[in-house]
């Protein structure tokens, strides 16, 4: 609005020349078998879990391929106090953020609707080159996110934002999925280390203290993880602990969350991005996601909230082999993507 007034938006967006895509429910699992996205076995299961089926009704996703021309309307100048504000390259900035960062519908911090620009008032866009993807974020960056001051708590880009691109790919359209792929199972990997294979110990410390916190475990599982804290509760909230051994004596199913706000958004952002003749995989760091004010807590299914710590010391985190000595995790992290 006007004058610091509330008021519709001196911006008018319109959409048109949209080209819809097929809808996909279905993808092949290992087995060659169609399952339904969100399924278990789905090579898309860790970051399409909320596709899941309830009540039989299983969630979908559109395919690649969707394309709209977007119209936007704005004025040369504002009133005040805004006169200042050079309009044009506020919404410039916007719309780049948005093409290079965020994406269409939800979960686009894990990649979900990731847009490529092609073309601008007629003229085609040329992606930057794979080896360069690093040097154009960061030159974008500086040129359209300046510095300033930020309300506390509220997640946001700098022009120093912390980033890093996974190895790229290149060929057809298919080649943006392999990059997401391969970018968002390096996150699982990071987050579901084990000892000895997929079935053996978690390498973190959170099952260990819902045993000890819960005064139960299933048969040789008696906790023995020295550190006592949910570090990966700094990835977003809620998580969920489920128990695979529940029926032998492990705990129940066990959530993770605030204390005053269960959710808590995640700071990371992993994506493909185009770039000539194919993608990579871009993960991001936004910055102004600290420690929840009112703290976290461990709700076990059935039982009382207990309140829990996520932030680590360097001497604890030197006992979670997946940090490296790190104890801020997202950090650690992007450590484990650099290699």
């Amino acid at each position: 609005g006007a004058k610091g007034k509330a008021g519709p938006s001196s911006v008018i967006v319109a959409i048109s020349h949209i080209r819809e895509t097929s809808v996909l429910d279905k993808v092949r699992n290992r087995k060659g078998q169609d399952v339904p996205v969100g399924d278990p076995g789905s090579p898309l299961s860790y970051v399409a879990f909320p596709l899941r089926s309830t009540d039989g009704q299983a969630g979908s996703l559109r395919c690649e391929g969707i394309e709209f021309t977007l119209s936007l309307t704005f004025p040369g100048r504002l009133e005040e106090p805004f006169d200042d504000l050079d309009v044009r390259q506020e919404v410039e900035a916007a719309l780049w953020a948005w093409e290079t960062f965020g994406g269409l519908g939800g979960r686009t911090r894990r990649g979900f609707g990731a847009l490529q620009l092609l073309e601008v008032d007629g003229q085609t866009v040329a992606p930057p080159r794979a080896g360069q993807v690093e040097e154009w974020v960061r030159r974008e960056l500086a040129r359209h996110v300046p510095a300033g001051q930020w309300p506390e708590g509220v997640p946001h880009l700098g022009p120093d934002a912390t980033f890093v691109v996974d190895s790229p790919s290149c060929a057809d359209a298919r080649e943006a999925w392999e990059a997401w792929e391969q970018l968002f199972n390096k996150l699982r990997t990071f987050r579901q280390a084990r000892s000895k294979g997929s079935y053996g110990r978690s390498k973190w410390p959170e099952p260990d203290e819902i045993r000890r916190r819960t005064r139960t475990h299933a048969g040789k599982l008696a906790p023995r993880h020295e550190v006592r804290k949910f570090p990966r509760g700094q990835f977003g909230l809620p998580i969920i602990f489920h128990f695979k051994d529940e029926k032998f004596g492990d705990p129940p199913e066990s959530t993770l969350q605030g204390a005053e706000h269960e959710r808590l958004a995640s700071p990371l952002i992993l994506r493909p991005l185009a770039c000539a003749g194919g993608a990579v995989g871009l993960a991001l760091r936004l910055e102004g996601s600290g420690a929840l004010p009112d703290g976290y807590v461990l709700r076990p299914k059935g039982g009382a909230s207990m309140p829990v710590e996520v932030h680590l010391t360097e001497a604890e985190a030197r006992q979670i082999d997946p940090l490296d000595g790190e104890p801020d995790v997202l950090a650690a992290f992007m450590n484990y993507l650099q290699g």
